[in-house]
């Protein structure tokens, strides 16, 4: 049997302990939203609520409009901010030992812009007391942060690129 031809070229070799690192970031970027939960969760056990005539005005309307845009913004365009970053990190003629630097910055910058889902959610569940926008939130960015999880198949695409 014949073997396929590889899609992607091969990645530059990292380290162990350098992929150690990408992982652990990787995973570590789950922690925002989890934690965002967590206190909106206890929260909401221990009685947090929110008075309706606090909320129910016409500008906490319009932030709670702007926040919810927010996280949904950055949930269906996030390809486009993430291929940002990764132009102004991953730049030609970059030197080979730079690699392993510039997929942890990667990585780091594409959990801060997934954060902007679950922080626009958090804000808002302070405003109206929701914590199902929360929750849902939070399920939606977890979801797509692991499509940002640093594998070398990914960094040869990018690389590739």
């Amino acid at each position: 049997m014949q073997k396929k031809p590889n899609k992607t070229p091969d990645a530059p070799t990292l380290s162990p302990r350098e992929w150690a690192v990408l992982r652990a970031v990787g995973w570590a970027s789950f922690l925002t939203p989890v934690a965002l939960f967590a206190v909106g969760y206890l929260m909401h056990r221990s009685g947090f609520a929110v008075p309706e005539e606090k909320y129910d005005t016409t500008l906490m309307h319009w932030v709670m409009y702007l926040l919810f845009a927010v996280g949904t913004v950055v949930f269906f365009f996030s390809d486009g901010m993430v291929d940002f970053v990764q132009k102004r990190v991953f730049r030609t003629g970059q030197q080979p030992t730079g690699v392993a630097r510039a997929y942890l910055l990667y990585t780091v910058g594409a959990g801060a812009i997934l954060d902007l889902i679950s922080i626009s959610a958090f804000v808002g569940f302070l405003i109206c007391g929701n914590h199902i926008w929360l929750g849902l939130f939070v399920i939606l960015q977890c979801g797509l942060q692991i499509k940002y999880l640093p594998t070398q198949k990914r960094l040869a695409r990018i690389l590739a690129r």
